[in-house]
């Protein structure tokens, strides 16, 4: 997992590059580190996860904390910068789509946390969705044809989710 960040400086412009030292520490375990060069007005950088997420598998920090530290390498020890939070969805794939709306990645990832399988995948979603009256594309209701494998064709008119 990689994160994008900005730290805006409080002291007077420098004059000369000064390498930051940069780490974050996750609210579910995982270390960010980056090394940048402190500029006339801040710090961005881009800071890489130091544990993987695991390969095809559905996952959702709501929240995910990361609690910031910076130190001049050599020269200080780390102070602590601030926490950022945000809500993090991980996909099964890579999404098909230009267009993720909160919502849809939201109950997605929310309800297909922890799965790896495809069919385990789309019945956490679906199962959100057992206590309501739902309506497919064609009209037909949600419960009456949910629970056949045949159904999915037509509960997803341009194939199967997730292909």
């Amino acid at each position: 997992m990689s994160v994008q960040a900005y730290f805006r400086s409080v002291c007077d412009p420098v004059t000369e590059l000064i390498p930051i030292e940069v780490r974050g520490l996750g609210s579910n375990g995982q270390l960010f580190m980056a090394t940048e060069y402190l500029g006339y007005y801040g710090l961005d950088i881009s800071a890489t996860s130091s544990v993987r997420l695991t390969a095809s598998r559905v996952d959702f920090f709501n929240l995910l904390y990361i609690r910031w530290m910076y130190r001049v390498p050599g020269r200080t020890e780390f102070i602590l910068a601030g926490t950022s939070t945000n809500q993090v969805y991980v996909s099964w794939r890579v999404p098909t789509t230009a267009n993720l709306y909160h919502t849809v990645v939201g109950v997605a990832c929310g309800n297909a946390k922890g799965r790896t399988q495809e069919s385990n995948i789309v019945a956490g979603i679906w199962n959100y969705f057992t206590d309501r009256d739902v309506q497919l594309w064609d009209c037909t209701r949600a419960d009456a044809v949910l629970g056949a494998e045949s159904a999915c064709p037509r509960a997803f008119p341009h194939g199967r989710f997730g292909s």
